[in-house]
């Protein structure tokens, strides 16, 4: 698969030529690998480096076509322990709900994302404390009324939710938060 590729087909699918799963690769340092399985069954995508969303057209999406996929992804520090791990749910598409998760591998206070468009800086969306009900602050141009986040109660695993989906809304999310054994930011 080269870069750019905007989806992957499955097996059952290449006979149609129609796009089975969504596929997220969008950078050539992300790697993208395609566990086949059955139909009714979500793959799962295994990457390198980012979480990226991603529709191929916005008239193929409301032709009632449904996308599903898991990313999941780690991040290493240079001796390599593993410090955070990130994934993405897309459950649906235009209009639907899309949830992403984060996990940081260790007690964290809180969590901040960011979206950024391929060429474009990245920009702060929200960010969210454990012990709050709700996020406390937004980034320009964000509102809940479309993103928010929640937490578990084990205080490592953080939630972006998107809800009535826009084509807008295609780019690569990173969550972050801040590694006080290391006393850094630690991002993915």
């Amino acid at each position: 698969m080269g870069h750019g590729v905007p989806w992957v087909t499955s097996e059952d699918a290449a006979e149609t030529g129609e796009p089975y799963f969504m596929g997220f690769l969008s950078n050539p340092e992300v790697l993208l690998a395609h566990m086949y399985g059955r139909p009714e069954v979500p793959p799962r995508w295994k990457i390198k480096r980012v979480a990226c969303l991603r529709w191929t057209s916005q008239s193929w999406v409301e032709g009632g076509q449904s996308l599903r996929g898991e990313v999941e992804e780690e991040v290493t520090t240079s001796n390599g322990q593993k410090v955070l791990t990130q994934s993405a749910v897309v459950p649906g598409g235009l209009r639907q709900t899309v949830t992403m998760g984060c996990n940081v591998q260790r007690d964290g206070n809180s969590v901040s994302w960011l979206k950024q468009v391929p060429g474009s800086p990245p920009q702060h969306i929200l960010r969210f404390y454990y012990s709050w009900s709700a996020p406390d602050e937004y980034g320009t141009g964000f509102s809940s009324s479309r993103f928010t986040s929640k937490a578990s109660n084990n205080k490592i695993d953080y939630q972006l939710i998107i809800s009535d989906v826009e084509g807008s809304d295609s780019a690569v999310y990173y969550c972050y938060t801040w590694d006080s054994s290391v006393s850094s930011w630690v991002s993915q």
